[in-house]
């Protein structure tokens, strides 16, 4: 890309921008935004707005981390970029006689506001200290600036470590199967659906639910049932979106259902099946109701085992996943 340094109004546009990231309020593609953010002090790492571009990203690698952009590739664009700016600087060229700029004092918006202004000679020289509280060299220091991009690298690092899902369901088959084998559904699928409890939970149980799906570990027919269920139960209540590793693993596992079984003839003709016309707030009841301590009907089973039934439930989290995919800005 080109790298002509941007005018005022440019730089003016895009602090705005990356005000509304940092603020978690983003008023244009974030993804986007960031995108060029990387591609520019790739282009140039050692050039004239190096230091403005660093401050920028480190600024908002947290925003780029947290999964709000579902995109590997920007993170790793990112870190690229951040890495060749470090090979331009030495951190020993400084002189010590002056404060360095650290994220851990200072105000993002503020921070992203002075990363536009490095981006230009107008902006550097417009530079107030006072505005700021810090000198211009605390945020153009070689060692500050070098400080900077490794904190972002790492902050980026841990982003992609969690999007490949490292760790997640670590423990997660000692939770939910028991010494016979059998898979735990309703502790399982109340975990998934609770996650105002703990989110993190139950994206986790909803990953390993997914996973088991797709593995050839040998479920009996009616835990793959409430293993599948809990799965639906779980993108149900995850109206914001995933992203990776949950995503394509849910699509995976999602994948599994022969929709096609579902357009056949239904010998439950007309009866009303289950997934569609129970109301979601009582969906987590009929579905620990089904794998509770008594035994359910032949009936009630057969109707939530039907190919129809599972069709519905597979349609439904396909609408969610294409939905998820547009709000994150998924790859």
């Amino acid at each position: 890309m080109s790298v002509a340094e941007p005018t005022e109004a440019e730089a003016s546009d895009l602090a705005d921008s990356l005000c509304g990231i940092v603020t978690d309020y983003p008023t244009d593609n974030p993804r986007t935004t960031l995108q060029e953010c990387a591609d520019r002090l790739a282009a140039n790492p050692g050039g004239p707005g190096r230091d403005g571009l660093v401050v920028i990203l480190n600024a908002t690698s947290w925003y780029a981390a947290s999964g709000r952009i579902g995109a590997s590739a920007l993170l790793e664009d990112m870190a690229a970029a951040l890495r060749a700016a470090l090979a331009t600087l030495d951190p020993d060229a400084c002189d010590g006689g002056h404060p360095h700029a650290e994220s851990a004092d200072w105000d993002p918006e503020s921070a992203v506001t002075v990363g536009t202004r490095l981006l230009t000679e107008e902006g550097r020289g417009l530079y107030d200290p006072d505005e700021h509280d810090l000198p211009l060299e605390a945020w153009t220091c070689p060692k500050a600036v070098a400080a900077l991009a490794a904190e972002a690298v790492e902050t980026l690092a841990e982003g992609l470590r969690t999007m490949s899902g490292e760790g997640v369901t670590d423990g997660l088959d000692e939770r939910y199967v028991g010494p016979d084998g059998r898979v735990d559904v309703r502790l399982l699928a109340d975990t998934v659906y609770e996650r105002r409890r703990n989110h993190e939970a139950s994206a986790a149980s909803g990953l390993w639910a997914a996973r088991r799906i797709v593995s050839d570990v040998a479920d009996t027919p009616r835990d793959r049932l409430g293993v599948l269920l809990s799965l639906g139960l779980c993108v149900s209540v995850w109206h914001e979106g995933l992203v990776a590793p949950y995503l394509p693993a849910m699509e995976a596992a999602i994948a599994t259902v022969d929709l096609a079984a579902g357009e056949a003839p239904c010998p439950h003709g007309d009866t009303p099946h289950p997934w569609s016309a129970t109301p979601h707030r009582e969906r987590l009841a009929a579905v620990t109701a089904l794998f509770g301590p008594e035994e359910p009907s032949p009936e009630a089973l057969a109707l939530w085992s039907c190919p129809r039934n599972l069709t519905d439930l597979a349609e439904q989290c396909l609408t969610d996943f294409r939905n998820w995919r547009t709000m994150r800005m998924y790859d």
